[in-house]
This record gives structure tokens, C-alpha cells and sequence, in this order.
């Protein structure tokens, strides 16, 4: 018990680095009061800020280059991008020092107290909350309290089997071994911290600039709601384990949430202190990630140069010229593989926006996006599809990418329930991969396709993940 109480509290001490806030205005930044920061609302907006800042975080830092990589959507060079694709796959150590593993976990927990506690004060302690004009702004706080409060639960279920419920009314003191809860859990009291919020944006507001970081596209109640409610579908659809659990899923409630969603991409602008762990594009231009030979032979799978897995005998394969996807040229360029090992290799790198996404530019408008309007497109789309509803309506929703950008042949609706959801999901790896390594690794775990092609062929394996080891 004792462990877990100074796992937490150093945690929560973590919160108030200064490091943590994009604008937080304390007398002592060295060494801020905890008490009275959480006990004092005229900081409850820099605390929104700094808990949007860690949410960022949290979703573009480890774990999710290796999770691309080890779902074969991107390959990466050098260190554990290497280890969690290698074949025969092996155990990822976890412990202390694995970086991979524990930054998201405490990325995440570093950051809940900020909202936990806000919404402490408010709901049971009656603070109130005014802008410098004097005006109460407590039904804004407490609104985006509440849904960062849960989309911060919902990634922990997303990422990890199990996880601690940190609520408002939580006691620290409390917790032990059997305070860790089921992904499941994890993510069910996320949805319903999303939903107290969004229950708030009834409420007509305007955010100010303070609290939300530059190029979020959440200007007042509706964005917000449209934000929560987009949040609350990826949720839903991601938490599948296997493809099962999927087909399981409330699809229902993923159509409600993704009706009301905002519909358009989501992201922060390329400046302090979003730069370098928030562009996860400069990797891309920087070719320590590529696209994955498995993605290439998808798009040309009778083009002998994309065959998968890429050949082990030293072969050196040529530039692909038989693609009917017109997207390999337009999103993707053949270079040389020297210093790839044939496990990892790939001669494509990623060109999308390439003028902006190199390393830490000055380019300060350059949204680094995580959510694009394509995977709000295709969601509706499986949505649709999962709830029996219109195939004119879904196929018209794939076809934006599938014929618009891909010049394929259209899908149509007199095709098969199957037929559209395997099309989505060629979409969804064309399209995604760019921005949100992560998608990748959560699509092929609720598809039950989530191993090596090459180990399930030489040890039989059902089933693999990117951490071997039982």
C-alpha cells in the first residue's frame, strides 16, 4: 500500500512543475505550493491548459511510434523499434527503466490530479471561477475538467489491461493492489466523465485562448461537445481487444457520439512547448519512421516489389510501378535502404506535407495534427455499416478517399457488409498512418490480425502482439 501512495503523490507533485503549463503564473516557479495551487481558481485555466498540454503528450510520445511498428503499419530504425519487430518476437522487459511502456502510464497520471482536483474544488467545495474581466467562467472550467478527466481514463483503457481510477472524490490514501480496475472499467468511467461534460456544453460559452493551446479548434461550447462527443466514438471503437469484442461493441452510442462530433482535424500548432514530442511527421521526413512493406504490398499486391514480408536473402528490391492506388506517389517516395536490416527495411518514406513537417521549424502555423477529418469520415462510415444503416450513405463516406485521392474503383452498395468494413480498413491504413501511429496498432487488434506475418508462418501462431512473451 505504501507504494502506491508514493507512486501517486509523486505524481501529483509532477503536476506542478513548471514544465508542465504553457502559461501558468505562480510566485514561486521552482517550487509551487500544491495546496494552494489546486485550492486557489484563478489558476484552475492554466490548469486546463497544462492538462490539454499533457494530454498531447500522452497521445505523441512513447508508446505510439512502437505500436505502429510493431502493427506493421510504419517500420522504424534503430533501438526498440527494431526489438518489437524482430522475429521471433521478444518479450518486452517491463520494468522502471522502459521508457516505452511507462511514459505513456506516467504521462497520463502526471496529469489527471490537474482536472481531478479542479473538479474537486468546484462540484464539492463550491469554488468559483472568473476571467480577468470579473466574469464566472466555472461552467467552462468545469466542463473541459470533466471531459479531459475522461478522454486521460479512456487512453489508459486504450493502452494498458488495467489501470486506477483517479475520480474527484478519490482518496489517495486509499489505494492499493486492488484499486487497478479492467480496461474495460478504465474506459466506461472515462465515457462517463465525457458525458457529465458534455451534459455541461448545454451552456452557451465562449473559451478563452488561455486555456485552450493554439490551433485546438475548440473556440466555445459547441466545439467542445463536438470534441467530447468525437473523443467518446474513437473510444468505444478502439477499445476492442479482439474482433469479437468488436462486433460487440455499442455501435449504437458510436453513432450518436460521432453525429454530434466536430468534423474537422484535430491538432496544436507547431510551437513551444508542442514542439519536438508532438511531431511525430518530422520522424516521417526524418526517416526514422517509413511506410511498412506490408502497407505497400496492400496498395500494390501484384507488383513484385511488394511482396511482404520484404525478402531476407539480401535481394534489393526495385521501385514499384504497378500500384492501382495513386496515392504510393502522391503520399510516399522511393529511396535508398542502406543501414535498414530486410526485417525493417522499407524504401518508402512519407512526403505528406513534407515542406512543413521537418524538425523543429519556425513554422508556427503548421497544425501537427493527431485526428484528421478522414478517420471522422471512416468511423461514421463502419458506424453506419455496424448498425445496419445505409450503404449509399457509407460507401459515398469511403469513396472521399477510396476514389477522390486513390482514383480505385468506388466501393458500392450492393457490395457485402464485409466487403465495406475490409475497404474501410484499407482506408484507415493508407490514409491514418501519417498522423496517429496508434490507429494502426488498435485496428489490427480489433480485426484479430495483429502478428507477423513471417513468425505465424514458421511457429504457427495464432495470435501475436508487439511484446512477445506470455
Amino acid at each position: 500500500m505504501k507504494y502506491y501512495k508514493y507512486l501517486l503523490f509523486s505524481l501529483l507533485l509532477v503536476t506542478v512543475s513548471c514544465e508542465q503549463f504553457y502559461d501558468l503564473n505562480v510566485e514561486n516557479p521552482n517550487k509551487p505550493d500544491v495546496e494552494s495551487l489546486y485550492n486557489n481558481p484563478d489558476q484552475f485555466p492554466s490548469l486546463i491548459n497544462g492538462a490539454y498540454t499533457g494530454w498531447w503528450k500522452s497521445v505523441r510520445d512513447n508508446p505510439s511510434n512502437i505500436l505502429g511498428v510493431g502493427a506493421e503499419t510504419v517500420t522504424g530504425y534503430g533501438g526498440t523499434n527494431v526489438a518489437v519487430s524482430a522475429e521471433p518476437r521478444p518479450p518486452l522487459e517491463n520494468s522502471i527503466t522502459n521508457t516505452h511502456i511507462n511514459s505513456g502510464w506516467f504521462n497520463i497520471y502526471a496529469t489527471i490530479p490537474m482536472v481531478k482536483n479542479v473538479v474537486k474544488e468546484i462540484e464539492f467545495n463550491g469554488k468559483t471561477v472568473r476571467d480577468n474581466s470579473g466574469n464566472d467562467i466555472t461552467n467552462t472550467v468545469l466542463a473541459q475538467a470533466y471531459i479531459l478527466l475522461g478522454i486521460l481514463h479512456g487512453n489508459l483503457g486504450l493502452l494498458y489491461d488495467k489501470g486506477i481510477i483517479l475520480a474527484p472524490e478519490t482518496d489517495l490514501e486509499s489505494i492499493n493492489s486492488e484499486s487497478f480496475v479492467s480496461y474495460k472499467e478504465m474506459i466506461e468511467k472515462g465515457l462517463e466523465f465525457i458525458d457529465k461534460g458534455i451534459s455541461l456544453c448545454n451552456e452557451s460559452f465562449a473559451i478563452g485562448s488561455g486555456m485552450v493551446p493554439p490551433g485546438l479548434a475548440i473556440n466555445n461550447n459547441e466545439d467542445l461537445k463536438g470534441f467530447a462527443c468525437l473523443y467518446a466514438a474513437r473510444l468505444i471503437v478502439y477499445m476492442a481487444r479482439t474482433k469479437s469484442e468488436s462486433e460487440q461493441l455499442p455501435w449504437d452510442k458510436v453513432m450518436n457520439y460521432i453525429n454530434n462530433s466536430i468534423k474537422v482535424d484535430i491538432g496544436i500548432n507547431n510551437i513551444s512547448p508542442f514542439k519536438g514530442y508532438g511531431n511525430i511527421q518530422a520522424l516521417f521526413v526524418e526517416q526514422l519512421l517509413r511506410v511498412h512493406q506490408r502497407v505497400l504490398n496492400m496498395m500494390a499486391p501484384e507488383d513484385p516489389n511488394a511482396v511482404y514480408p520484404y525478402p531476407r536473402d539480401g535481394t534489393i528490391l526495385d521501385e514499384i510501378t504497378n500500384c492501382p492506388d495513386q496515392r504510393l506517389e502522391e503520399y510516399f517516395q522511393y529511396i535508398d535502404i542502406s543501414g535498414w536490416s530486410p526485417l525493417h527495411a522499407s524504401h518508402y518514406r512519407v512526403i505528406r506535407e513534407d515542406a512543413l513537417a521537418i524538425g523543429d521549424n519556425n513554422v508556427d502555423d503548421f497544425l501537427l495534427k493527431c485526428i484528421v477529418k478522414e478517420e471522422i469520415d471512416l468511423i461514421e462510415a463502419e458506424a453506419i455499416l455496424r448498425n445496419n444503416g445505409s450503404k449509399d450513405i457509407a460507401v459515398t463516406l469511403i469513396n472521399k478517399t477510396r476514389v477522390d485521392k486513390g482514383s480505385l474503383p468506388p466501393a458500392l452498395a450492393s457490395e457485402s457488409v464485409q466487403d465495406l468494413l475490409d475497404k474501410i480498413m484499407y482506408e484507415r491504413y493508407v490514409e491514418l498512418l501519417f498522423f496517429d501511429t496508434w490507429v494502426g496498432f488498435f485496428d489490427r487488434r480489433r480485426t484479430d490480425s495483429l502478428y507477423p506475418y513471417k513468425e505465424l508462418q514458421i511457429l504457427g501462431l495464432l495470435n501475436y502482439t508487439f511484446g512477445g512473451g506470455v
